[in-house]
């Protein structure tokens, strides 16, 4: 897996031109899809640095959605608040898309992928 060309893919799904501190998002991807792969030898398809941005375009998506719940007092009382743009469920929606690009490379029953809305998708259900 060719890491320049994950962090370029990374940089095109976010939006972000500067994804340096975000490493720590890109290693910890690399590491989840080369778990999900059936065999090492695919880590070289082209296909699974798409999927591999994918994976980490998401997990930036969930820390973004964790930073986008505001908590705000009135009369003593605290309310959360939630701003939710969509990011997520298009973040899920992408990982999913590139899986299914992948499937003839990835194990088919060894990982589950929670999604945005706290459901399980089995790599078969992809």
């Amino acid at each position: 897996m060719n890491f320049e060309a994950v962090k370029a893919l990374f940089a095109l799904f976010t939006g972000l031109e500067d994804t340096e501190k975000y490493l720590p998002i890109l290693n910890f991807a690399v590491r989840e899809t080369t778990d999900m792969l059936a065999s090492p030898k695919y880590a070289s398809d082209s296909r699974i640095e798409f999927l591999c941005a994918s994976v980490a375009n998401y997990r930036f998506a969930q820390i973004e959605s964790a930073r986008g719940y505001t908590q705000s007092t009135y009369a003593g009382n605290i309310s959360a608040v939630k701003k939710d743009s969509g990011a997520l469920k298009y973040a899920c929606d992408l990982v999913k898309d590139y899986m299914t690009v992948c499937r003839s490379l990835l194990k088919t029953s060894d990982f589950v992928f929670i999604s945005s809305d706290t459901q399980a998708y089995d790599a078969e259900e992809v």
